[in-house]
């Protein structure tokens, strides 16, 4: 929960991904304990979500939210859908 609280003051998408690695592991330690499959389903998860953020983030040249935002006028869909992907993290 530590790094969740931590990405919430970032502007910078990667250093708010990175955040977001640190609290998903910790959550997934955690629950390793209790129902290791359960781990390894949401370790996929996490791992396909975050690769198709990179891969957009890169498609569009994307850093900053600020660049993110001016990205939604060029390419509406491709933005609205990584907006969603940020946000299921």
């Amino acid at each position: 929960a530590l790094g969740g609280w931590m990405g919430l003051n970032q502007t910078q998408i990667r250093k708010i991904m990175a955040f977001s690695s640190i609290s998903h592991l910790g959550w997934m330690a955690i629950i390793l304990i209790y129902n290791p499959k359960l781990t390894l389903i949401t370790f996929y998860l996490y791992s396909l979500t975050t690769a198709a953020i990179f891969f957009t983030l890169n498609a569009t040249n994307t850093l900053k939210l600020s660049t993110l935002m001016a990205a939604w006028s060029k390419i509406p869909t491709l933005t609205a859908t990584l907006m969603l992907a940020l946000l299921s993290l």
